[in-house]
């Protein structure tokens, strides 16, 4: 399917595909490897997080910030 089509359809419609793509990836998620870097840079997170050189926020308080 081309991006000239998805375009055309109803916002239904595309929900309707989405889902069904959802639907088949679920199927092959055993397949799905993260790669490696996506370990390292949790680790790095939860490292600086653990070492209080960050801290987390709420989402009000990000909102809060965004305004």
């Amino acid at each position: 399917m081309m991006r000239e089509e998805i375009a055309t359809m109803s916002m239904s419609e595309k929900i309707i595909l989405m889902e069904a793509i959802w639907d088949s990836l679920e199927t092959e998620i055993d397949e799905l490897q993260p790669p490696d870097w996506h370990q390292d840079v949790l680790s790095d997170r939860i490292e600086r997080l653990n070492t209080g050189q960050v801290k987390l926020i709420s989402l009000q308080e990000l909102k809060n910030r965004i305004r």
